[in-house]
């Protein structure tokens, strides 16, 4: 089984992360970037432990200082990712949408709009394989055209 890239490890991180943020009782608990610092170490800790299940989860400080990046610029711009993506969403509503496509789209959109350094086309790919990983039935698809109309916008 081929490895994963290092960039591809560390989106599967803010993923997590971010899927876990929707919860209420993180997402209410983070009130400055000291509260989103003890947070993410704590998270990487209990990602990265060793174990068989998970041979690849830990990340190289490049990867980490990526995936934090992005956590850190996704949670900053929330708002305006959620209003972008809700625009190409085609009459879904974010309230509606599975927590772990949320999540996808979430991570991506910050990679497309904001951090803005990787191809659009690369950013999909790896926001199809996240879902095809963690998704659900067909959400890979939806995944894929959302992300393709922002794409283009």
């Amino acid at each position: 089984m081929q490895q994963p890239k290092p960039r591809s490890k560390a989106r599967e991180f803010a993923f997590k992360f971010i899927y876990q943020f929707q919860l209420p009782d993180l997402k209410n608990s983070l009130g400055d970037s000291k509260d989103l610092e003890n947070k993410l170490s704590d998270f990487r800790n209990s990602y990265a432990e060793k174990d068989s299940e998970h041979p690849d989860n830990v990340l190289d400080d490049e990867s980490l200082n990526f995936s934090r990046d992005l956590i850190e610029k996704t949670i900053e711009n929330w708002d305006g990712l959620e209003e972008w993506v809700i625009s190409k969403s085609k009459g879904w509503k974010i309230e509606n949408m599975d927590k772990i496509d949320l999540s996808i789209l979430m991570i991506c959109a910050c990679e497309m709009r904001i951090i803005n350094k990787t191809p659009g086309p690369v950013v999909i790919n790896e926001g199809v394989n996240l879902a095809k990983k963690f998704g659900s039935g067909n959400s890979f698809s939806f995944i894929n055209g959302i992300l393709d109309a922002l794409s283009k916008d």
